[in-house]
């Protein structure tokens, strides 16, 4: 009889580890995929005012064309390097008027409930793994496969007189490497559970807070920010470091 009850109390263990382990994988399995849902994604620009470089300059921002996707919204941290199955995948580059506030919509995508850790993103130009190099896939708004074109002018106060010169940044931002992302972060954790509507918000403003003008006042007007000077690499430090595009969740628009 007695070894009749240690029998039961064994198989009795058997069941409830079998039933924890069936929980785990459930809860893992939630985690990863999630039910589908439809999310509508908007984009939109900001406004710039005025404002003052790092070595005085007045800087106003006259024009500026973005070319911001493909985004994928993982549940991995940026520190595990890969998403192979996105929360919330926008699968294309769009055109981006990034002076203008104004929230537009530029796709809905089906994706999948759970949490969202870290984002992986283009400026426009991609390089996936079956690709031989970086293309540019964004021609709108002046871009012409480019990742970002702005223009402006830049004044320095004198005490006699003002110097004031135009400036071109057109920026082409390739991921580093085949199969890799312009920018891989972290944004905290979301948890997406409805249609939450997305938005994406360019500021262009803290990609030039940074540069120093006084190097360029002579080389002409406009003055272009050639690939590996000190005023690229400033704008090319904003867009993938300091100031990259900012998300807003659970957005719904403004009624008209």
């Amino acid at each position: 009889m007695a070894h009749s009850i240690v029998h039961l109390t064994e198989g009795a263990r058997f069941v409830m580890r079998f039933c924890v382990l069936v929980l785990l994988a459930a809860c893992t399995a939630n985690d990863q995929r999630g039910g589908e849902v439809q999310i509508p994604i908007y984009a939109a620009g900001t406004l710039v005012n005025p404002f003052s470089s790092g070595d005085g300059f007045t800087v106003e921002v006259t024009s500026a064309s973005v070319a911001i996707g493909p985004f994928f919204f993982c549940a991995e941290t940026a520190a595990q390097a890969t998403c192979p199955t996105p929360r919330v995948a926008l699968r294309f580059g769009l055109a981006v008027d990034a002076l203008d506030p104004t929230p537009r919509q530029v796709a809905t995508v089906i994706a999948s409930r759970g949490p969202i850790r870290s984002v992986n993103h283009d400026y426009g130009i991609s390089w996936p793994m079956n690709g031989a190099e970086p293309t540019g896939t964004v021609s709108g708004l002046g871009l012409d496969s480019m990742s970002a074109r702005i223009e402006g002018f830049a004044t320095q106060p004198g005490t006699l007189s003002e110097t004031t010169i135009g400036f071109l940044a057109e920026m082409t931002v390739p991921p580093p490497a085949q199969g890799s992302a312009a920018v891989s972060r972290n944004i905290g954790g979301y948890q997406l559970e409805g249609d939450d509507g997305l938005l994406v918000v360019v500021d262009v403003q803290p990609w030039l807070r940074g540069i120093s003008f006084g190097p360029v006042v002579n080389t002409g007007s406009p003055a272009r920010f050639a690939e590996g000077s000190s005023q690229h690499q400033a704008v090319l430090n904003g867009m993938t470091s300091l100031a990259p595009p900012q998300f807003q969740w659970n957005f719904r628009p403004a009624p008209r």
